[in-house]
């Protein structure tokens, strides 16, 4: 595994398909045509999308990569008229973030508890597949899982560690002015899910919806922070080792 001296890690490597679907996407959606206008990873947007059909909603998505890649909500902003807020810890994809989802606003931090707010935490770069360090319990599985992540994304297999600032969750929606009770919170952390999680003030921020990928291991506790005041209504995707959920208001 190789150390690089870019100001930025690489980015994932697109095939040509990917490539001719980003050249085509702008002016098909400019004519109202949605066909290449789901990016999200095994249809969750899609999914996401029946199960909330109302028009100019407001989403927070968490794990926000480069804005496009896998979004959940890059539907619902583009064709449905939401707007939202979306959150990245990597500076250069939040910078992505900001160029092509202008009708959102985008803050550049980690997500933690609230024990660790005004910390910092440690990154590991893989792409799709970043993650808090010791997120996973395992830091050679973290290494092994991070340099096979690089490798089928197209990237040479490094080791990219940055720094973030941590937040939680509701402090970003305060300093943001989030509605208290907006349409859907989305989350993909990487094994961090819990810990975000403890940083919402239920009490004050009572999202309709909740998409979240958990991990196995963790998902009794995430039924513990959430089972009070949200029902989980549908396991969205299911793989080997995490899931991910939709929790609706009760």
């Amino acid at each position: 595994m190789s150390d690089l001296s870019e100001r930025h890690p690489p980015l994932p490597v697109r095939g040509r398909r990917e490539r001719l679907a980003a050249l085509l996407r702008p002016w098909l959606e400019a004519v109202g045509i949605d066909w290449l206008s789901f990016p999200g990873l095994h249809g969750l947007d899609r999914k996401l999308a029946a199960l909330l059909p109302r028009r100019n909603g407001f989403f927070v998505e968490a794990g926000a990569n480069d804005g496009i890649d896998q979004s959940n909500t890059y539907y619902l902003e583009r064709f449905r008229g939401w707007q939202g807020l979306l959150i990245e810890p990597f500076p250069h994809l939040a910078a992505l973030c900001r160029s092509v989802r202008t009708r959102s606003s985008t803050v550049c931090c980690a997500l933690g508890p609230p024990e660790k707010a005004g910390t910092v935490v440690r990154l590991r770069h893989a792409g799709l597949m970043s993650h808090v360090e010791g997120a996973m319990g395992d830091e050679e599985g973290e290494i092994r899982r991070a340099s096979q992540g690089q490798a089928a994304q197209g990237m040479p297999v490094h080791e990219w560690m940055v720094e973030a600032p941590v937040r939680t969750l509701t402090q970003v929606l305060d300093d943001a002015g989030v509605p208290p009770d907006f349409d859907l919170l989305s989350l993909d952390v990487e094994g961090y899910e819990v810990e975000v999680l403890q940083g919402l003030d239920l009490a004050r921020y009572r999202p309709q919806a909740i998409c979240v990928e958990v991990r196995d291991h963790h998902a009794a506790a995430v039924e513990d922070l959430l089972k009070a005041s949200y029902k989980m209504e549908a396991v969205l995707h299911r793989a080997t080792e995490h899931a991910d959920y939709f929790w609706r208001r009760r």
